[in-house]
């Protein structure tokens, strides 16, 4: 396949998409095992206390979320995107074996690998799927939706596998429990290794002859990050400071690249990218702060009895892997049948539909207290109601902007631009965390007749500023609607 051919159309998937599936289930399970052992690991076999493993567990995600950028510059110039998700599954079995020595002078080299291991897979493996597809062709939506639920039934799954395994004693289990999963997952990318090669890359238009320069200053790179990151991760501090800087400098990276582009639809594109990145952070950062207390909320204000049951509060945390599970592959459905009536949904609008449902999530909440008990209680229902309007808007902001990005980015800049959105959530948290004093609820008393008036306020304020958003958002699609229009990025091979 030369540099500008793309994989042949056909009312079928392509061959590969099922191996992407497992492949994503595999590596949420392992991570979601591995990443539940560290503090255990750290307590136990390294006695870092609580106060330092809660910072090491943030530096740690700041630095996975940099690391999707990295991937994504790494991706399609230095190494194929398979071959980068085998680094990272390879970095993962390190992160394993430097674990199970229970050494404390190997503690931050396997955390260096493990935060190597999540910030490629991600970026790797949904750049893959994107591999799979023509610009214009949005089967790739219905994939992203798949691979979405499979995200959150292996974080259900790894986090009760690791739960059970906790409750037994059985510490080294973990580890082998994650090791398992990864050579399952490299074993299966091997048997597909040819369904997923890369085109329209650069490494792609190097001849296989000459690529070995190429390959070689990659690994360094690798290399320099594992050994960089070594010393960077206990400097906990710095972590969130960089995870800035990184998202600043990319803004400025694509501005660049927005007015050097080969055709002017090109520039429009990442134009628009750059907008609905914008709403992306807007909607997680609105989804960050509600939680904070919510769960409190759930607590102390809500009539938890469920027929002769008691419901503990985490219990409704589960709501939102649920409905994903078992909404994703629906809403795919549902997307494909459009699709075939010539009526798909537009990119710009499901975004702004997602800060609808969000903010009417919400505001579901205050309707609920409003309709409270004698003794200020909320019914059970309106808090069930709102995590599923919250989950349905999940469904189409993530995995939707997956797909978006396979038809906005250039060839060249499509692993730059799926690690720069993954890092949005990480830009997120931090944003919702210093954010979280203007939205926050200071209860007077734990009495739900006294504390109700100052949760609802809570929420109505988060409500409506995703409201607000959401139909700033809307009037910006014809806009958008302008700058997308679909025309050939590269030339393609006629088959």
């Amino acid at each position: 396949m030369t540099a500008y051919e793309v994989p042949r159309s056909s009312p079928q998937m392509p061959r590969g998409v099922g191996a992407l599936i497992i492949i994503q289930l595999l590596s949420i399970l392992s991570f979601t095992v591995l990443f539940s052992s560290l503090t255990h690991f750290a307590t136990f076999s390294f006695n870092l206390s609580a106060s330092k493993i809660t910072l090491m567990i943030a530096a740690f995600t700041s630095f996975g979320y940099i690391l999707h950028v990295e991937a994504g510059f790494l991706g399609g110039r230095y190494f194929s995107f398979r071959f980068l998700y085998v680094l990272s599954l390879l970095m993962q079995i390190l992160a394993c074996a430097l674990l199970n020595l229970h050494q404390a002078v190997y503690f931050y080299w396997a955390l260096a690998a493990f935060a190597i291991s999540v910030g490629f897979s991600f970026t790797s493996l949904n750049c893959m799927v994107l591999q799979l597809f023509k610009a214009e062709d949005k089967r790739r939506e219905t994939v992203f939706l798949w691979l979405y639920s499979m995200i959150n039934f292996g974080l259900l799954l790894g986090f009760m596998s690791s739960a059970y395994l906790l409750r037994q004693h059985y510490y080294r289990g973990l580890l082998l429990l994650s090791l398992l999963t990864s050579l399952v997952a490299l074993f299966t990318i091997a048997i597909n290794w040819r369904k997923l090669s890369d085109y329209a890359s650069f490494l792609s238009t190097i001849p296989k002859n000459k690529r070995y320069y190429t390959y070689l200053a990659g690994l360094v790179i690798v290399l320099l990050t594992f050994v960089g990151l070594r010393y960077l991760l206990p400097l906990y501090q710095i972590s969130n400071t960089l995870l800035v800087a990184v998202a600043v400098f990319m803004v400025g990276f694509f501005i660049f690249k927005m007015s050097h582009q080969p055709s002017l639809n090109a520039g429009k594109r990442i134009r628009a990218y750059l907008i609905l990145a914008f709403s992306g952070i807007v909607f997680w950062t609105l989804y960050l702060l509600a939680p904070r207390n919510l769960i409190i909320f759930i607590a102390q204000n809500v009539d938890r009895h469920m027929f002769t049951t008691f419901i503990p509060p985490k219990w409704y945390t589960g709501i939102n892997s649920i409905l994903i599970i078992i909404g994703a592959p629906i809403l795919g459905a549902i997307f494909q049948k459009l699709r075939k009536k010539g009526r798909p949904v537009s990119i710009p609008f499901q975004f702004s539909l997602a800060l609808f449902l969000i903010g009417i999530g919400l505001l579901m909440l205050p309707i609920g207290i409003h309709l409270s008990s004698a003794f200020g209680y909320t019914h059970s229902s309106w808090v069930i109601i709102s995590y599923a309007l919250q989950s349905l808007g999940q469904l189409f902001i993530q995995p939707v902007a997956f797909a978006m990005i396979g038809q906005f980015a250039p060839p060249n800049l499509q692993g730059v631009m799926m690690g720069s959105w993954l890092m949005i959530n990480g830009l997120a948290f931090i944003l919702s965390k210093q954010m979280s004093h203007l939205f926050s609820m200071q209860a007077s008393s734990v009495e739900p007749l006294v504390s109700n008036k100052h949760y609802a306020a809570h929420f109505n304020l988060l409500g409506c500023a995703a409201l607000i958003i959401g139909i700033i958002l809307v009037l910006l699609i014809p806009y958008l609607t302008r700058l997308i229009q679909y025309r050939s990025l590269a030339p393609t091979k006629k088959y």
